[in-house]
């Protein structure tokens, strides 16, 4: 994971320029563009407090990167999630995508989320119980940022009307269901609503904050979704990228090889029909015939990842503007 957001950096800072509005004599075009040199960055923020799949209380923290120097105070911000299968990966995987946004004139949060720590796990409803709770957090990472926007110091200078949820692989798969499944979607499985309910209710259990977790868009890279129906035109814009034959995470509505039990969900190719008759804005960057797991970031070839960064930041400029 290291190697593939070490390389996303060099992509794009080694083209940064500056937001004409905000530091003078330098070009680009914000939140496009990487028109910011310097960035802040507040490592290990506490949001919350949950506990594990195993039962074990953990408090949660999360990374924040911001321009330095920049004249705008309340910013889009992009909350991430980090891959790893729900059984490994750190916030920290994610520092050079974060610089990247952060570049460009976003606020952005790298979260830690409880991962799977049960020894005994042994089936996918066990498995999604874990998800739900890691997806309660990544609300409470939400609701923590923007209750800072609105009741407290606003420190990162968030704009609370324009946050972002997105991540890879294991973590798309949590801003998938974070912009995409709303309390009162049809065909809820009767365990994910057990679920939920032991574990703090549509919101989760990590923190007691009032304000709303929702989002003004979705970046998913290679992420997927328990159920295809929960897509409405209610529903937030959303940019996926994905591989036409990944093994991991399918693109299409299958299981993944990862574990010994089934765990089916819809991948972006599966999701396209639904997206299409809701009418929500998208965009899916689509690697036909490619059998990787996030392998569009792993190859050598620094523009291609380099367009491809720019273009998910193109999407969520249109949605700002």
């Amino acid at each position: 994971m290291k190697r593939i957001f070490w390389v996303l950096a060099v992509a794009f800072l080694a083209a940064c320029g500056n937001d004409n509005d905000a530091i003078p004599g330098l070009t680009g075009e914000r939140y496009i563009d990487s028109v910011f040199s310097e960035i802040n960055v507040k490592l290990n923020v506490k949001y919350g407090t949950n506990h594990s799949l195993a039962g074990i209380e953990k408090n949660l923290f999360l990374d924040v990167y911001w321009p330095e120097n920049d004249t705008i105070d309340k910013r889009p911000t992009i909350v991430l999630a980090h891959g790893g299968a729900f059984v490994g990966g750190n916030k920290s995987d994610l520092k050079d995508l974060c610089t990247a946004y952060a570049s460009m004139g976003y606020t952005v949060a790298s979260i830690g989320y409880n991962l799977l720590d049960d020894r005994f796990l042994s089936d996918s409803v066990r498995f999604s119980e874990g998800v739900v709770i890691a997806l309660g957090d990544m609300k409470g990472a939400i609701r923590y940022l923007r209750d800072n926007a609105i009741n407290g110091n606003n420190d990162y200078g968030i704009n609370s009307e324009l946050m972002f949820a997105g991540g890879i692989s294991a973590g798309a798969i949590l801003a998938n269901h974070v912009g995409m499944l709303s309390i009162d979607d049809p065909a809820i499985p009767e365990y994910l609503q057990t679920h939920m309910d032991n574990n703090g209710g549509f919101e989760g259990d990590t923190n007691d904050l009032t304000v709303s977790s929702e989002v003004s868009g979705v970046i998913s890279f290679s992420g997927s979704l328990l159920r295809s129906l929960w897509i409405d035109a209610n529903d937030p814009p959303i940019f996926m990228v994905h591989e036409e034959l990944d093994p991991i995470v399918p693109c299409d509505y299958s299981a993944s090889d990862r574990f010994p039990f089934p765990i089916l969900a819809y991948g972006a190719c599966a999701l396209q029909d639904q997206i299409a008759e809701s009418g929500i804005k998208n965009e899916f960057v689509f690697y036909e015939g490619v059998d990787t797991h996030v392998g569009y970031f792993t190859n050598d070839n620094k523009e291609a990842q380099k367009e491809l960064i720019k273009a998910t930041a193109t999407f969520l400029a249109e949605i700002i503007n």
